[in-house]
């Protein structure tokens, strides 16, 4: 028996084929995992519930990674809405 949660999740084929088929926004090439890590912010890996993380060592590619899902959310608003709005939020340490 499934649960309602896992029916609303993107499937893995879709999650593939949305990085497949990825036209990158960003000034830097990214790489597969990159790739797939970006398609499943678009496709809505976690049911938009649950947060996306990403993690490594320096110098693997996170920031360029979240700047690439940044911009094709941004595209995707605009697209969409005609507008779209940033808040920054600082965190103090």
């Amino acid at each position: 028996m499934q649960d309602s949660n896992s029916e609303q999740l993107p499937s893995l084929k879709k999650m593939q084929k949305k990085a497949r088929l990825l036209k990158e926004l960003g000034a830097q090439k990214l790489n597969s995992q990159q790739r797939e890590a970006v398609a499943s912010v678009l496709v809505g890996a976690g049911g938009g519930r649950r947060p996306l993380t990403l993690f490594g060592p320096p110098g693997t590619g996170k920031t360029v990674t979240l700047v690439e899902c940044a911009l094709q959310v941004c595209f995707a608003c605009i697209h969409h809405l005609g507008r779209v709005s940033f808040c920054p939020m600082l965190l103090d340490a």
